[in-house]
């Protein structure tokens, strides 16, 4: 009789061998590792994925309930060629520096009295200039085309009589005391220039603590104001010093 070693099976023998059942078993526990493994996974991610979702839901809720962190900001942009500066206001709800922390950005709203007043006078200044003496007096205009018949003829006929003012909530905004600041024109003459300032009273001349840049759309502030005589280059050359606040 013939005898086969063991573990191995002779021709037409059923079943499996010692070793045949060694190998499935090391198969099973790899593929069943493998299987474990990315349960693992699964759940991880699936677990931060809920942290995550948890977290976000939080954030949103601050927004809704006016409990997320407030802040204002200057946010510069390049466009064609030249830097743009938007002032605005965001808000951030969640853990700055993480995934979580949610933001949006809305710009302030600008300030519209001073190019509203700017874009009258140098609309009426057109006007006036381009008519004869004897056009302008027909028009009830008070005679030349100088700073203080301009400034006369926008205030009573533009405004009521009355200069506007700043917005209080404009000044609050910025430290400022809410007070009644009157807005006013300045006509350079010899410059054929119309520059924007505001003060606390509505005479004419003198200082004035609130000088508008139109060139950038801001209002400058200094407590010991600056004299609204001076041709615009030197006032705009004036408002670079350090001690001038630009208000956003």
């Amino acid at each position: 009789m013939k005898k086969t070693a063991p573990g191995i099976r002779g021709r037409g023998a059923d079943g499996t061998t010692l070793v045949e059942a060694v190998v499935g078993l090391a198969v099973l526990v790899l593929i069943l590792l493998m299987l474990y493994g990315g349960f693992l996974v699964a759940n991880r991610v699936f677990g931060e994925g809920n942290a995550f979702r948890s977290e976000v839901e939080a954030a949103f809720a601050d927004l809704e309930k006016g409990a997320a962190r407030t802040e204002e900001a200057a946010i510069n942009l390049a466009l064609a060629g030249s830097t743009v500066t938007v002032a605005g206001r965001y808000e951030m709800a969640g853990e700055a520096g993480t995934k979580t922390a949610l933001y949006a950005f809305s710009p302030l709203e600008r300030e519209k009295a001073a190019p509203n007043l700017r874009a009258a006078c140098l609309e009426w200044l057109g006007i006036f200039t381009a008519m004869s003496q004897a056009e302008r007096a027909a028009n009830g205009y008070p005679g030349a085309v100088n700073n203080e018949n301009l400034r006369a003829w926008v205030r009573d006929h533009g405004y009521g009589g009355s200069w506007p003012s700043l917005d209080k909530a404009f000044l609050q905004r910025n430290g400022l005391a809410a007070e009644t600041v009157y807005v006013k024109p300045f006509y350079d003459e010899a410059r054929d220039e119309v520059y924007v300032y505001a003060k606390g009273d509505e005479t004419p001349g003198g200082a004035a603590r609130f000088v508008y840049h139109h060139e950038e759309n801001a209002w400058y502030y200094r407590e010991s104001g600056v004299a609204m005589n001076l041709p615009w280059p030197v006032l705009r050359s004036q408002l670079a010093a350090a001690d001038w606040k630009i208000l956003r």
